[in-house]
């Protein structure tokens, strides 16, 4: 098992273990209601293959067709191998985070913006080797300005972007305002439009005159502070947001965020 240390993170979202001096995983809970402490597993396992294939045709044999006994790794498969003191971990000393919840993935990528980021993603000691579709550069207009953004190709930037990352092919029209927010791909934010601490899906249109958002505070003032959960806007996949509509604070348009 890769483990690593959750500080800022809620125990109780993981799966949790307690390891020996020699790396041996000792106890496994998944999701405890009540946890035991800090160190968790991050969805990153190593199986013998013969071991493995065994032990999920065991746990199949089990149950029934209305009743299956295997449900999540996390409920059977690897309670019994640590049980058997058959698992071990390896303690991943780096950057980690998991994305699972709409408040982790907003601030991962807020993270992204620091000065000095956790995640460097032009480290060219250790490239991210990726299949990428092939865009333009980005086309930052005279009328735009941008503070503290991250801003990928294909985007044509004429409104105003402020700590924000947007994904490939967006277009700001003049006048639009984006800030403390995640734009996805192939989007369009018209003119006079808002958007404000949201992560915005691929495929959306903010109509003219639209606010989503407009939660106040900026994202790095702490934890407990700043930023909640509650205020951040989703807008899902291909929705549309109609000129002039105003969207509150954490309401989700058009389902969540795929």
């Amino acid at each position: 098992m890769v483990t690593s240390v959750v500080k800022r993170d809620d125990p109780t979202r993981f799966g949790l273990v307690e390891v020996n001096g020699d790396g041996r995983v000792t106890d496994y809970h998944y999701k405890p209601d009540h946890p035991f402490g800090d160190i968790a597993a991050t969805e990153v396992f190593i199986f013998d293959a013969h071991t493995l294939v065994d032990r999920l045709e065991n746990l199949a044999g089990r149950g029934d067709e209305e009743e299956p006994s295997l449900e999540d790794l996390g409920d059977d498969l690897l309670p019994e191998l640590v049980g058997e003191g058959r698992a071990f971990e390896y303690r991943l000393e780096g950057y980690w985070r998991d994305v699972g919840t709409i408040d982790s993935d907003w601030r991962a990528h807020m993270e992204l913006l620091d000065p000095e980021p956790e995640l460097d993603l032009d480290d060219p000691r250790w490239p991210i080797l990726t299949l990428g579709g092939q865009r333009p550069a980005a086309h930052i207009y005279e009328s735009a300005s941008s503070d503290n953004s991250l801003v990928s190709s294909g985007c044509k930037v004429a409104g105003s972007i402020v700590n924000s990352v947007l994904g490939r092919g967006w277009i700001v029209e003049p006048g639009a305002r984006v800030r403390n927010s995640v734009l996805l791909h192939d989007s369009v934010i018209e003119r006079g439009a808002t958007v404000e601490t949201a992560i915005v899906d691929a495929g959306a249109w903010i109509g003219s005159g639209a606010m989503v958002g407009a939660a106040s505070g900026p994202p790095d003032e702490g934890e407990g502070t700043g930023i909640s959960p509650e205020q951040i806007t989703l807008v899902g996949m291909g929705a549309s947001v109609a000129p002039d509509e105003r969207v509150e604070p954490g309401r989700r348009v058009g389902g969540s965020k795929s």
